[in-house]
């Protein structure tokens, strides 16, 4: 995976780069979510936030645009109104400081959806748009060429994850 970072902030768009493009600032949106609003995580929200802001603080030509926060579950994205309004920014071309959002960066594959039909169909939606996805915590970016097929991988993995969590979870309660 090396070189996603330069994929993703060198590149404008999958099919064009101009020679001073990538000096030019890129608007940056982040996304971050968790399932609950509960103080455990109210924690893990602060930390995905501070992380990804530093990222976009220590990047250069990166300048932050916009945060956008859930505390929802990442099953469905239609019931995730800071996600909606993400793709919406997105749709619209949203200017920041005379900036459109270039590129959305998330925590990782397990904080953008749950879905991982949903989570393609967005990713290609925003290539679309000339907008990618950057994955901090997997190095992944939506305007590599493999990208869908290691977002499924890590998809699959942050799944089992979860199930596995829950199912220590669920052993460890005494049964009455």
């Amino acid at each position: 995976m090396q070189g996603a970072w330069n994929h993703v902030w060198t590149h404008r768009t999958p099919y064009s780069e101009s020679a001073n493009e990538k000096y030019e600032r890129k608007a940056v949106g982040i996304y971050a979510r968790v399932s609950t609003a509960h103080s455990a995580q109210l924690h893990s929200v602060s930390l995905q936030l501070s992380a990804l802001v530093q990222r976009v603080y220590h990047t250069l030509n990166w300048q932050l645009a916009d945060i956008y926060v859930d505390f929802a579950s990442g099953k469905n994205a239609s019931e995730r109104s800071e996600f909606q309004r993400m793709i919406e920014d997105c749709r619209r071309h949203k200017l920041c400081h005379n900036h459109e959002l270039d590129l959305i960066l998330v925590k990782s594959v397990s904080r953008f959806s749950r879905d991982t039909v949903d989570a393609l169909e967005t990713t290609r939606e925003l290539k679309r748009l000339g907008i990618p996805v950057y994955f901090d915590l997997e190095s992944i970016n939506s305007f590599q060429p493999d990208f869908e097929l290691y977002y499924s991988v890590y998809a699959a993995v942050a799944q089992s994850e979860r199930k596995n969590n829950h199912d220590n979870l669920a052993i460890s309660i005494p049964h009455k």
